[in-house]
Formats: C-alpha cells, sequence, structure tokens
C-alpha cells in the first residue's frame, strides 16, 4: 500500500514504535487547546490515536470532522494522562506536519457521537456522517463478523455458495413485488425476488446436493419490527435427498454455534433440539406462525366451558382466552379493545378468575413392579384426571413425581411425570431438554390411581373446597380488622401530640431533641421569639380497641357458623361465663359428622389403591387376589375424640349384652388399645395359656421359674 497519506493504521501502532516517525491518516474527532500546546483526537475505521502539537499554527483552519494526514513522532505519555478506554492510550504522537485531505468548510448538522439520538430522518439525510458513529460502524463490522462465520460454517457443513439472479420473472410469494422496467422489452417488467425460492429449487433438480446464500430479498411491504423495508438479507439453504428433521438440525446447528460464538458474555443459549410447533399448534396458541417463545401467553380454547355455561352470547361460538396474569387499567383495557375490533372483531370478553382454593379432593397413586409396590399421595396442585361418570371413576390421569425450579427461581418445571390409562402406566422423563417415555403395561382395567374426594356433586364429580366464597370474605374481613386493630393499639399507646404556632428554628430544635418532647419541657422553652407569644400545644385523644375486638368476635362466629368449627377452636373465650364441655361438643357435632363422612369417602378409595398395591406386589390383579384380603379396612379413629372413661364404659355395657364380645379385638380397639397394643395382649394371652397347659403336665419347677420359661430355654440350645 502506498505510504503517500499513511504509513500505519491506528491498531498497528503500540508502544514498541516510541520514537519512530509515522504518518496516519482519519478524522478529528477531538480538538483540546491547553494554552501553548494542542491535542487532537485522530479516528480512522482501526481506532484512535491522541495527537500532540506543540506548535499551534498547525492547527490554523483545521476543524472537527475534516480529514487529515499527520506526520510525526511517537512518543510515551505522561502516566497521568494515560487513557486505559482506548489501545493507544499509553502512547501519542507528536506532529510536526498536517496535510487537509477533506474541509469541513460549515458547521455539521449533528456530533457524530451523539448521532444514535438524533430524528431518522437527519440521520439518513447525513448518512455519510452517522456512518462515522463509532456505534453505527460496529454494528455494520458485526454483521461483517456474522455473516463470514456463517460462510465459514456452512462450507463445513459441505454447502456450496450460489450467487442466484436479481432480475427475473414474478413469483409472489405474499408480498408485493418491486418492478424494474425492461428498457429492450418496452411494456415489461423484471421483479426484485422475493426470496430465490425458486432459483434453488431448480439446484437441487440439477445435481447441486447442497446450497446456500446469504440472499437478499425484496419485498415492497412496510417496515416491521424484524426488518427494514423493502429489502433484508437472510441465510438460504437447500438440501437434496433430505427429509424435513434433516432440514432442522441444520438450521439448529447452524443458530447455535451462530449465537454461541457471538451473544454477549453471560448469556444463556438455548440448546438445540428446538421447540417444534405444527402451522396449527402456532396459531391457535399464539396467534401467529413466528411465534415469540418469550412470551408467557398462551391462548387457551375455552369453548367447551362457555357451551356448558349460562353465558348465552358466547354459546354455539368458538371462544379462545389469554390469562394475563395482571390486572390491566381501564385505559389498557380500551387499546385492546380498539385492536380487537381493529381487527374485524365485535368485542372482548373479560374474565375475572377469582384465587380460590377449589380443589375438594387429592389423588393416591400406586407405582412399581411385582415385590416394589408404592403408594403415593398428591395434592391437587400436582396431580390432575378426568372422571369417568358412566363407571364412577378417573378415567385418566397423571402426577408430577418430580420438578425443578427454572432459572428465574420462580416457577416449577416438571422432570419426571407419571400418565396413568386402564393399560399402562407412562413413565414420561425429562433429559437435556427433551422428554423419554417408558411404557409399563397392566391388565387392570382401570388407572392406579383413585381420588380422595370431598363433597362431590353432579357438576364436580372431583368435589370442592370447604374454603368457599363466605369463607374467603371472613378471613380477608379478619386480616383488616386485625391491621386496624393493630394501628389502634399503637395510637392508644403513644398518643399523638400536637404544638402550634412555633418558629422553624424552634420546631427543628425540637426535632432534634426527643427527650424535651417527652418530659415536657416543650411547654416553656418554645416561646416564639418573633411574637413572644407561647405556642399552643395539645393531644389528641387516645384511641380505643374494643370496637375492633367485638368485629372480630363477631367474624369468628360466622366463621364458627360457615365451618362447622366451634366457636371455641377459633378463638372466643368467654371468661365471665365460660362454655360447658357439653356445649363444646354439641357444637361440634357438624364437624364430627362432616369428618365421619370424609372418613367413610376416604375409606373407600384407600380401600381400592390398598387392593391395587397388594396385586401387584403379588403379581397379580385385584379380582384374583386372596379371599381374606377382601376382609381390608380403612380404620380411623373416632372424630368425635371421646374420653376413655366414656368408650370404655359403653364397651362395658356392649360386652354384657353380647356374651363373648368382650374377647374380641373390637372391644379392646374400643377401650383404647392400638394395633400394636392388641398384638403385644394376644401374645401375652398365648404365654399365659402355654404356661398353664406345662404346669397341669409336668407341675412347678423346684426353683419356681415358669416350666414353660425352663423348657423354652432348653428347645433354645
Amino acid at each position: 500500500m502506498s505510504d503517500m497519506y499513511r504509513t500505519r493504521t491506528m491498531d498497528q501502532i503500540s508502544e514498541g514504535d516510541i520514537g519512530e516517525e509515522l504518518k496516519i491518516a482519519g478524522w478529528v474527532e477531538n480538538i483540546r487547546d491547553h494554552g501553548g500546546v494542542s491535542f487532537i483526537d485522530l479516528r480512522d475505521m482501526y481506532g484512535v490515536m491522541q495527537v500532540v502539537l506543540r506548535d499551534t499554527s498547525l492547527l490554523d483552519h483545521v476543524r472537527k470532522e475534516e480529514c487529515l494526514s499527520v506526520e510525526g513522532v511517537i512518543q510515551h505519555r505522561d502516566e497521568e494522562t494515560f487513557n486505559p478506554k482506548i489501545p493507544t492510550g499509553t502512547i501519542e504522537l507528536e506532529a510536526h506536519k498536517i496535510d487537509i485531505l477533506g474541509k469541513v468548510y460549515r458547521d455539521l448538522p449533528f456530533e457524530i457521537a451523539t448521532s444514535k439520538e438524533i430524528r431518522e430522518d437527519v440521520r439518513l439525510k447525513y448518512r455519510y456522517l452517522d456512518l462515522r458513529n463509532r456505534k453505527v460502524k460496529d454494528n455494520i463490522l458485526f454483521r461483517t463478523k456474522v455473516i463470514r462465520f456463517l460462510r465459514e460454517k456452512m462450507e463445513d457443513m459441505g454447502f456450496v455458495e450460489v450467487q442466484t439472479p436479481i432480475l427475473c420473472a414474478s413469483s409472489p410469494e405474499g408480498a408485493r413485488d418491486y418492478v424494474v422496467p425492461s428498457r429492450k422489452y418496452k411494456g415489461k417488467f423484471y421483479a426484485l425476488p422475493q426470496a430465490p425460492q425458486q432459483y434453488k429449487q431448480l439446484l437441487m433438480v440439477s445435481g447441486i446436493d447442497k446450497y446456500y446464500q446469504i440472499a437478499p430479498c425484496f419485498r415492497d411491504e412496510d417496515a416491521r419490527a424484524d426488518r427494514s423495508p423493502g429489502e433484508f438479507y437472510q441465510l438460504d439453504f437447500e438440501m437434496a435427498f433430505a427429509t424435513q428433521e434433516d432440514v432442522f438440525k441444520i438450521g439448529e446447528e447452524v443458530l447455535t454455534e451462530t449465537f454461541k460464538k457471538f451473544a454477549p458474555e453471560g448469556s444463556v443459549i438455548t440448546e438445540a433440539p428446538y421447540p417444534i410447533f405444527s402451522y396449527k399448534e402456532a396459531m391457535l396458541q399464539f396467534g401467529s406462525d413466528k411465534p415469540d417463545l418469550r412470551n408467557p401467553l398462551r391462548i387457551i380454547d375455552v369453548t367447551d366451558f362457555f357451551q356448558r355455561c349460562t353465558f348465552k352470547p358466547f354459546h354455539g361460538q368458538t371462544v379462545r382466552a389469554i390469562n394475563v396474569h395482571a390486572k390491566l387499567s381501564k385505559g389498557q383495557h380500551e387499546k385492546l379493545l380498539k385492536f380487537a375490533q381493529s381487527i374485524g372483531m365485535g368485542g372482548l370478553g373479560y374474565l375475572e378468575v377469582k384465587e380460590e382454593l377449589k380443589y375438594g379432593c387429592a389423588f393416591a397413586a400406586v407405582s412399581g413392579e411385582e415385590d416394589d409396590a408404592r403408594v403415593r399421595f398428591y395434592s391437587p396442585h400436582c396431580a390432575a384426571a378426568s372422571w369417568n361418570a358412566h363407571e364412577g371413576r378417573i378415567r385418566y390421569g397423571f402426577a408430577f413425581e418430580d420438578a425443578r425450579r427454572d432459572e428465574s427461581d420462580v416457577t416449577w418445571s416438571p422432570e419426571h411425570v407419571n400418565f396413568y390409562t386402564d393399560t399402562d402406566i407412562w413413565e414420561l422423563d425429562r433429559i437435556g431438554g427433551t422428554w423419554y417415555a417408558t411404557q409399563n403395561p397392566h391388565y387392570f382395567g382401570e388407572p392406579l390411581m383413585v381420588a380422595l374426594i370431598w363433597d362431590a356433586t353432579n357438576d364436580k364429580p372431583f368435589g370442592q373446597s370447604r374454603l368457599k366464597e363466605p369463607v374467603r370474605r371472613l378471613i380477608q374481613g379478619y386480616v383488616r380488622t386485625v391491621a386496624n386493630a393493630t394501628i389502634g393499639l399503637e395510637f392508644a399507646t403513644s398518643p399523638q401530640k400536637y404544638l402550634l404556632g412555633v418558629s422553624d428554628e424552634q420546631y427543628d430544635m425540637l426535632i432534634d431533641n426527643k427527650f424535651k418532647q417527652y418530659v415536657g419541657s416543650i411547654l416553656y422553652s418554645t416561646n416564639n421569639p418573633e411574637t413572644g407569644e407561647k405556642p399552643n400545644f395539645g393531644q389528641l385523644s387516645q384511641g380505643n380497641i374494643e370496637p375492633h375486638v367485638q368485629m372480630l368476635r363477631m367474624l369468628a362466629t360466622q366463621y364458627s357458623a360457615a365451618t362447622g368449627l366451634a366457636v371455641t377452636d377459633v378463638g372466643v373465650i368467654n371468661d365471665a361465663n365460660p362454655t360447658s364441655s357439653e356445649a363444646i361438643i354439641a357444637q361440634s357435632q357438624t364437624l364430627i359428622l362432616m369428618a365421619e363422612q370424609l372418613n367413610k369417602s376416604n375409606g373407600d378409595a384407600l380401600y381400592r389403591i390398598g387392593r391395587m398395591a397388594l396385586a401387584i406386589e403379588l403379581g397379580t390383579i385385584p379380582d384374583e387376589l386372596p379371599e381374606e384380603t377382601h376382609e381390608l379396612i380403612a380404620h380411623f379413629k373416632n372424630p368425635a375424640m371421646p374420653s376413655v372413661a366414656s368408650t370404655t364404659d359403653a364397651a362395658l355395657k356392649i360386652a354384657t349384652a353380647r356374651q363373648g364380645f368382650s374377647q374380641t379385638d373390637i372391644f379392646l380397639e374400643m377401650i383404647g388399645f392400638d394395633q400394636a397394643d392388641i398384638r403385644r395382649i394376644r401374645a401375652q394371652e398365648q404365654r399365659a395359656k402355654g404356661d398353664s397347659i406345662l404346669t397341669e403336665e409336668f407341675g412347678n419347677a423346684d426353683n419356681g421359674e415358669s416350666v414353660a420359661g425352663v423348657h423354652n430355654e432348653d428347645v433354645t440350645d
């Protein structure tokens, strides 16, 4: 390269060139006059160099953004003037000669460094100046690097670059063509390609196995968020003898490697394989064939729900909804409505789904294999099922066995899911972003899953929560009342004071001296020096929290009535006339009946799931289990929790009326023994019976020990 204008570019100069005479060229970015010595920041495409001018006459007629060629000697900067922001920050060029290559004759329309903040029309009018902006230039260089990488990657994968024609016949692809009139053929036009679709297909037919191109595409349409108006470039490729999956794989590899190389440091790169949606799925879930998966909103089809509800305008219509996860303002509602009307819709319907515990059931499911059956219980937050109303059982269901938090540490993502059908247990595992399924067949004829249901109805076969809307309102009222009582208590213990007629200085003094406020010196120390008048001092009356206490009592009483809990259970105690034990028991009857009903319902479900688990353990099906297993029961303690004395008294009365009842396990259960105690009692009875038989047979031992005990030792030996 000629040395006429420069001998080095800015990126080629370093501390190793100190003392060497060089010539550099570029544009004046800044001029600084320090009295007797001046400085220029000279910029070329590759960097910035500080130029020091000890002969200030060299700066005559030099303006910012003029193009200069500067000749001088490279020298070391003073340490206190180092600029760590640029590679040449420790050196500078002392100028001996300056040649102006490009003159600036009038003021520039904008500062180059801040051109990105200027109106776009002004930037485009002076595009040659806008392109001098470092960020704009860096974008161009970045684009160059990306295209170079794409070319290298595609060629490494065996693709051949072919430049397809720009002037072609029209082949519309959903947008308007740009047309170019022909000089030779009057009245006829060429079209600019919207995409090289036909040409790359011709290449495949001709035997070009793998084609690629950084292809220009021309479409006469408005600007979009993801492309400039009129023209854009795309990586276009085609493969012969390939399936759709082969094409997906190439695209995933190229995109993943490109983002890994050029994404900012610390960025999270999505690994292949990428999610795949059919056109139908994309349109139904996102309303677009190019959805942004960063958007958490999904379109949900709720048509079936509205066909069963009483809201007639939606009957016979397709109804879809978006869960916005947030309260929208009135203005936002109006914007959504206008948008809907602009695309031909009659309007929008709004549904408010109140957060509630609307489930009245839990789930139990069996998994495992022979000799290793396991029963797990799930809340409705991690399990769900479809109900078979005709057979009164679950049709199919699933349960989350394992989950992990996402990168935001907010939501959970399933890792292991069991799916239960009449014939199989499907185990679904997510490994590295891909789901893998394992089929475990069975012959039970129903899913190995049951529901433990509370208060089922025909329209709610899985039951409903006891925490219904009235109960939730009472809880909200309780919270508000407690908050108000707390504020009242604070006010009562430290009643608010007021002081009127003090100067600003006196007020500041009081604020700074809390001690004086509380010991009373405030009364005599704050005469207004300007008027001589004594300020008006007062204190607000203390608050009374008794109304809040009465409100809490009323809410507790209402809560007791709504839930069946005794009023004493929710903290209301009458110290003056305490509630008797009989009254408390009477108040609890509703709750006891509810518990008995729930025990019966759950007992049936536990019986079914227990037989399923036992069948798996024995390698059979429930219908072929041994007959003794039919006697399995789910045993619950008495929900009334009677005293030991009353239970024992009832058991003794039954034993008196029915001969032999006292020898049964039921009798022992009634008087308060659990199964472990009953087994120990029966074992002790067996040992006593054995001792009695041996004593009758052989007589007592000389040492006074039990004969049975002696013989047991002999047998052990």
